[in-house]
């Protein structure tokens, strides 16, 4: 149960990180990204 805990942890971060990174690009490359991930 604590390691499934961690990894979710750990998803999330990811999830947060790829967010910021999008933010205030442009909408055809967020769709691409959506698409390809």
């Amino acid at each position: 149960m604590d390691t499934a805990t961690k990894e979710i942890g750990h998803v999330e971060m990811l999830a947060t990180m790829i967010a910021r990174l999008l933010e205030g690009a442009p909408a055809t490359m967020t769709a691409e990204a959506v698409r390809t991930g």
